[in-house]
């Protein structure tokens, strides 16, 4: 939306009045300290994991682990980085279409989507970062309930974040709701 339409619709709308200067500030969507601050995250989440790409035949060994175990560390990270800047992305860019409400149903189909794909991408680069480590290790009964802990934990990370996704997707249906109501 540019300026003068804004300002238009919000002189319209009979609303609080707004300095100009906040006017244009609602322009700018991509100023808003949230966006930043995810924006930030996937810089330095990208920034590491193509770091890790970089070191982990040196220090983690990677030279002497199967070939497959390696691809399938790079592929992991590369898909966990395509979804924090797909995430990114359909957040910067909000669905906008016809009315509010059908923006807001567009929207939900499309964090339903970005879940299940930051889910999947979660778990393939947990389960083969696992496999990366765990790959040359002969296990002890103690490695194994370790190892254990450690998936146990992966799992509990897993649900969190679609406890998150739920909350999140379920907020907007909450808005779909209202309109309805209404």
């Amino acid at each position: 939306m540019d300026f003068e339409s804004l300002k238009s619709n919000w002189e319209k709308s009979q609303g609080t009045p707004k300095q100009e200067s906040e006017l244009k500030q609602m322009t700018h969507i991509n100023q808003h300290p949230a966006l930043k601050k995810i924006r930030v995250r996937l810089i330095l989440e990208a920034g590491l994991l193509v770091f890790i790409l970089f070191i982990y035949r040196d220090w983690f060994d990677g030279a002497h682990k199967p070939l497959y175990i390696n691809i399938l560390l790079g592929i992991s990270i590369f898909l966990f980085i395509l979804n924090d800047v797909l995430s990114y992305l359909a957040i910067k860019n909000p669905v906008v279409s016809g009315t509010i409400k059908t923006s807001v149903e567009k929207h939900i189909v499309t964090l339903r989507r970005l879940s299940v794909f930051s889910l999947l991408a979660s778990a393939i680069y947990s389960a083969f970062l696992l496999s990366f480590l765990t790959s040359t290790i002969h296990f002890t009964t103690i490695k194994y309930f370790m190892l254990a802990g450690i998936i146990c934990t992966m799992l509990i990370l897993l649900y969190a974040s679609y406890w998150q996704w739920e909350k999140r997707i379920r907020s907007f249906a909450e808005v779909i709701k209202e309109f309805t109501d209404v």
